[in-house]
């Protein structure tokens, strides 16, 4: 279970139409946090997204468990705000390894 201190915000918007009553996303707002273990629970992965424009910081406390060797961080990130994929270009987004 991921927990957080900072709620959601409610919605700028008047309710109505397409306009959700509440936003989406969990208590550690505004980076969006998951954690799932293996069906066998030797591995545990936290997927963090930053659905803004900049730089958040996040204090990731693991309680109920004991974990056990060197954890691997994977990082998929644009170098602009504004990267889009093109076909039959490079990609602008790749999934790159800490040691990559």
């Amino acid at each position: 279970m991921c927990s957080g201190n900072s709620t959601q915000p409610e919605p700028k918007y008047s309710s109505g139409g397409e306009e959700p009553r509440v936003n989406a996303g969990s208590d550690t707002f505004p980076p969006d946090v998951v954690a799932a273990w293996s069906t066998d629970r030797r591995s545990l992965t936290v997927a963090v997204i930053n659905p803004t424009a900049t730089e958040q910081q996040l204090e990731l406390v693991i309680g109920g468990a004991a974990i056990a060797g060197r954890p691997r961080l994977w990082r998929m990130a644009p170098s602009d705000i504004n990267a889009t994929i093109v076909v039959g270009h490079a990609p602008v987004v790749a999934v790159r390894g800490a040691n990559d």
